[in-house]
This record gives structure tokens, C-alpha cells and sequence, in this order.
């Protein structure tokens, strides 16, 4: 008797112990769905908790990378907060962040530094590729979310036509990957491969590291593999095209002037004749014509689409040092340069009147080998002379030269007295390509492509090459100061055909090296034309090479504005003092 009334007091008491998330109740928490790409929308639950207690709701990821020196750590970013209601549940919606792939994220349920419970989410990969069709030559974004960390699903091996063209690597962007290369071949369908590849490994076993793994199975997990097609156009692209690492920009540039603007322009140097002016109680009515000549010629020519400013690294702004402090300083005009750009110094606060030497700070790296064995290349210290300059009165000076075709990355510019440094500031170098020699050959004609500005270090001096999204092989300028100059036969049908050069510091193409702990190493594009016979050219000329349209009228006509309004201005405004050709016909 006395046994069964323990029994009916007893549960009474479980019962409103459970119903309450009593202390005896152990949290939990879990996720709905469990898996999904970045921004799936997720909703956690739990149980167990103190009525009304506040939880923190924390994503935890990984954040770092593998080749930079600084490593990689775990970190905890929180979600938000959730309230226990009266049964100790709680609910809390959001969404899954952009971060990493590959092993499930744990999300937690934290009081304060204390992990109540735990549960997953596994962030999955989504790839897209545009545009979808172009002529050949058509920049071509493979963009990708949802790459892992751990050095089996870090990386993913991408192909074009079944050739391999290199990798991109997630970790350094939270699994975020974009690339760019040109669209290759003949009209038609073309493919693009996305494969699970393995970024490294132990040494006692196969090392097919970074190539892409085309079978299931003998890894730790299989990935997806992502298939699209490409269509090429029969227009034909742009020759010797050089866009870095991002799509070229629209035609016609950032210098070109619309049509209408500059008709607009032409119909006021019209006016402009037949409106005289006075000035200083006399008709100037051919000298205003002139000057307007003059300005249209200018315009004129800006209407015709200028070429790219050489060597242009990327969308990185040029960084304009300030002169902080009271001591000697350096300024330079920007931050990045590529080899032979124009780049002006000055210095301030430096002894007054003095002749100083301007230097550039580089390394010399010489290859080294023992017998049998080659042990790499030796790297020493060396400074070079970039002239001299005298300071004015009040320690000031200005300089301009041309940027050293020397080494990718960071330089010192130094100002010294004798021996002495009294100032210095820093220039990155970053490398452009370019062919050299006629880019309308002949099948089986060499074409020359020189590089500048590559470097020394493990992640800047190898660099690879393909030949319409082929890999044919690598470049360095090692030895030369980041200068190289090597030559590819003419092969293929006839058409536009391109030639791409990237970082290669592993032995394959590191395609989205822009992303990564180095940026400053843009890759080269460049493109040439097989002809059928020599001196035929494409019937229509590529963009470019004198694709100026509806706006050579306007050329034509700036350029004749320019001419004749030189001449007006030299007959009607009368010579210069001191002009011993008044009264005569110049000279030619």
C-alpha cells in the first residue's frame, strides 16, 4: 500500500518536472534542413531549456588558409539570440551564411561561454557560368560558392573541351571562387567541367594533386561535378585583347565620345565660323573658328575607342602615399605599377639644396646546384641607381621616371645622401604580358609573347601557359629580373586564337589567384590570328585594331579640324614676338 502511494505522488511530480524543462531536462537543438547552398533559409529548434532562459544561437566556421604563414583557427560568428518559451522550446530562423562547404558547420546553442547543445549544417556548392554564348574571344565568369577547407575539397579542377586549365582554391574566401578565361574553338557547342580535385596529400602513396579526379570513390568525400555548355558565335573577337583578371570593359572604352555628342561638337565649330567676335575692337571672327577647329580635332580623336592603358592591374586604385609626420619623406603617385609605366616621385623635407640620389631596392637570384642536385636559386640583396635630383630651397623635389622592369611585388624607392637613407616608400610591381611581332600570322608561324614584371618569390615565379584553354607548359623570369620572352607555333584552324598566362606556384594554374593571400599577380590574356594566306585579314576588322564604326567620319573629320585649325590660327592670329617668319611662308 504504502509502495503504490509513492507511485501515484511520484508521477504527478515527473510529470510537471517534464512539462516545465524541469532542471533535470537536457537541452538540444537541431536544424531544419540540415543541408543546402548559402542563403537557404534554416529554422532551429530545441528543448529543454530554462523557461525564459536567453540562448545564443552561434555558427561556427574555419578562417584562414594554408599558405600564407598565418594558419587557420576556428571561429564562432553569432546569429542571433532565442528566448526559451514556458516549455523550454525555443525557435529561431536564419539564413545560411556565405562560408564554407565541404564538413557540415556545428551550430550551437551557447549560454554565454557554455555549449548547451549542438547540432549541423552542411553548406552545399552551386556553380554558374556567364554569359552563355559569344564569339570567340568572349570573357567567359565561372563563379562558384560553397568550396570547402580541408585539403580534399578545398580546390575544384576546372576543364574546357575536356582540357584541363587549371584550379581555383575556396579557403582564402570562405568558399567563395570566381575565374575568368576566354571562350576558345570554332562556332558551336563547347564544355566546361567543374571537378573534385585533392589539394595535397602524403608523400608514400600516388600525387595527382590539383588534376582534376574524374572517377567516384578513393577520397574522403565526393563532391558534385558541375557540366555547362558554351556556345560560340561566328563573330569574330578582339586581337591582342589584354584584360587581367576580370571581363574586358565595354566597347568603345572609357574614352570614347557618343555620335551625337560629338556631331553636336562639329555643328558648333560650324556656327563658330560664322559668328564673329569682338575682341580689343577687332574681328577675330577665323581665329574663334580656328580655335574651335582646334578643340573639335581633340574631341574627334577621343572619339575613336583608345586602347587600354598597358599593364592595367586589375579594378586596385592607385594608392596615393601621403607625407605623414615631420622628418624626409618619398611620394609616389600610386601604390601599383607594372614595369615601364611612368611614375613620379618627389620628396619632401629633406635638406635644402642638396643633390641626393634617387634608388630602387631589389634582389639578384642566381640558380644553385651541388653535382647531381639542383637546390634552387640563391637570393641577394642589390640596390640600383635611379638618378639624381637636387632639393630646392625648401627640401623639395619632383622626379619622373620610368618604372624598373624588374621583380612582381613590393620595392622600396629610396632617397640617399651618400650612404645615408633619409627616406623611402614602397611600390608593388605587378606583371603585364603582351605579344610582340605581327599578330596576323600563318599557320605554323611562331608568335612571340613577352612577359614583365614577374617575380621570384614561391607564388610569383612560375607561370603557366595554354593555348586556347590547353596547358602547354610554364615561364619564369627567375633569373632575369622578372623579364621573359618565349614563342608558340600557329596551330589550329583559321581565326582568332589565345594564348593565357597565369601563376602557377604548385605546377597547374591558380585561376583565381585574385582571391587568394596574393593578389597582386593578374594573369595575362592575349590573342593573335591564323590567316589562310599571308596578309589576308578577317573581313571585318576586330575591335581594337580600327574598330571605330559610325565614328570615323568623326575622326576624320576631328583630325582635318585639328590641321586646318593650326593653320588658321598661325594665318589669322598673327605670329608670335619675336617670330622671324612673319610676312613669309613657313618652312615645311
Amino acid at each position: 500500500m504504502e509502495r503504490n502511494t509513492w507511485v501515484w505522488v511520484a508521477l504527478p511530480l515527473a510529470l510537471l518536472v517534464a512539462m516545465a524543462g524541469g532542471a533535470g531536462a537536457v537541452p538540444t537543438l537541431s536544424v531544419e534542413p540540415a543541408e543546402g547552398p548559402i542563403w537557404t533559409p534554416i529554422v532551429a529548434t530545441g528543448t529543454g531549456y530554462t523557461p525564459g532562459q536567453s540562448v545564443d544561437i552561434v555558427w561556427s566556421t574555419m578562417v584562414g588558409n594554408r599558405v600564407s604563414g598565418s594558419g587557420f583557427a576556428e571561429v564562432r560568428v553569432p546569429l542571433g539570440t532565442a528566448v526559451a518559451d514556458p516549455s523550454g522550446n525555443l525557435r529561431f530562423g536564419f539564413e545560411a551564411p556565405a562560408d564554407l562547404g565541404g564538413p557540415p558547420h556545428p551550430v550551437l546553442a551557447m549560454d554565454g561561454e557554455t555549449v548547451l547543445a549542438e547540432s549541423e549544417f552542411m553548406v552545399t556548392r552551386t556553380a554558374e557560368v556567364t554569359p552563355a554564348s559569344g564569339p570567340p574571344g568572349t570573357m567567359i565568369e565561372l563563379h562558384m560558392t560553397g568550396g570547402g577547407w580541408t585539403q580534399y575539397d578545398n580546390i575544384v579542377a576546372v576543364t574546357y573541351d575536356n582540357a584541363y586549365i587549371g584550379y581555383m582554391c575556396s579557403f582564402n574566401t570562405q568558399g567563395n571562387m570566381t575565374t575568368w578565361f576566354p571562350a576558345t574553338g570554332g562556332p558551336g557547342l563547347h564544355t566546361i567541367d567543374v571537378w573534385p580535385a585533392l589539394y595535397y596529400g602524403p608523400s608514400d602513396g600516388p600525387a595527382p594533386w590539383k588534376l582534376p579526379h574524374l572517377s567516384e570513390g578513393d577520397v574522403p568525400w565526393q563532391p558534385p561535378i558541375f557540366h555547362f555548355e558554351f556556345l560560340v558565335t561566328e563573330e569574330a573577337g578582339a586581337v591582342g585583347q589584354d584584360v587581367g583578371s576580370a571581363p574586358p570593359a565595354a566597347p568603345g572604352g572609357d574614352g570614347a565620345v557618343p555620335l551625337y555628342m560629338a556631331a553636336g561638337l562639329l555643328l558648333l565649330a560650324a556656327v563658330a565660323m560664322e559668328v564673329p567676335i569682338r575682341h580689343r575692337k577687332r574681328m577675330v571672327r577665323p581665329a574663334a573658328a580656328a580655335a574651335a577647329l582646334v578643340m573639335v580635332g581633340a574631341l574627334g580623336a577621343l572619339a575613336v575607342p583608345t586602347a587600354a592603358a598597358e599593364g592595367a592591374g586589375g579594378d586596385e586604385p592607385d594608392l596615393v602615399l601621403m607625407a605623414a609626420g615631420t622628418g624626409p619623406a618619398v611620394l609616389l603617385e600610386r601604390g601599383v605599377a607594372v614595369p615601364g609605366q611612368p611614375l613620379a616621385v618627389s620628396g619632401v623635407r629633406l635638406p635644402a639644396g642638396r643633390e641626393l640620389t634617387l634608388a630602387w631596392n631589389t634582389v639578384d637570384v642566381q640558380n644553385q646546384v651541388n653535382g647531381e642536385k639542383f637546390l634552387g636559386w640563391k637570393v641577394t640583396p642589390e640596390q640600383w641607381t635611379l638618378g639624381t635630383v637636387t632639393t630646392d630651397s625648401n627640401g623639395a623635389f619632383s622626379f619622373t621616371l620610368e618604372t624598373p622592369y624588374d621583380y612582381q611585388g613590393v620595392h622600396q624607392v629610396s632617397v640617399l645622401d651618400g650612404s645615408t637613407e633619409l627616406a623611402s616608400s614602397g611600390l608593388i610591381i605587378e606583371p603585364r604580358f603582351e605579344i610582340v611581332g605581327p599578330d596576323y600570322v600563318l599557320a605554323g608561324e611562331q608568335v612571340t609573347v613577352k612577359g614583365y614584371g614577374l617575380g621570384y618569390e614561391k607564388y610569383s615565379a612560375s607561370w603557366n601557359v595554354a593555348y586556347d584553354n590547353r596547358l602547354t607548359g610554364w615561364v619564369s623570369g627567375i633569373e632575369s629580373h622578372g623579364n621573359v620572352t618565349f614563342s608558340l607555333y600557329a596551330v589550329g584552324a583559321p581565326g582568332q586564337h589565345f594564348i593565357d598566362i597565369g601563376e602557377g606556384a604548385v605546377g597547374f594554374p591558380y585561376l583565381n589567384l585574385h582571391e587568394s593571400p596574393f593578389p597582386n599577380r593578374p594573369p595575362g590574356h592575349v590573342s593573335f590570328f591564323i590567316v589562310e594566306e599571308s596578309g589576308t585579314l578577317p573581313p571585318e576588322a576586330p575591335a581594337g585594331a580600327g574598330d571605330v564604326g559610325l565614328l570615323a567620319p568623326v575622326a576624320l573629320a576631328g583630325a582635318a579640324g585639328a590641321l586646318l585649325g593650326a593653320q588658321a590660327v598661325r594665318m589669322w592670329s598673327g605670329p608670335a614676338a619675336g617670330d622671324a617668319t612673319r610676312g613669309r611662308k613657313p618652312s615645311p
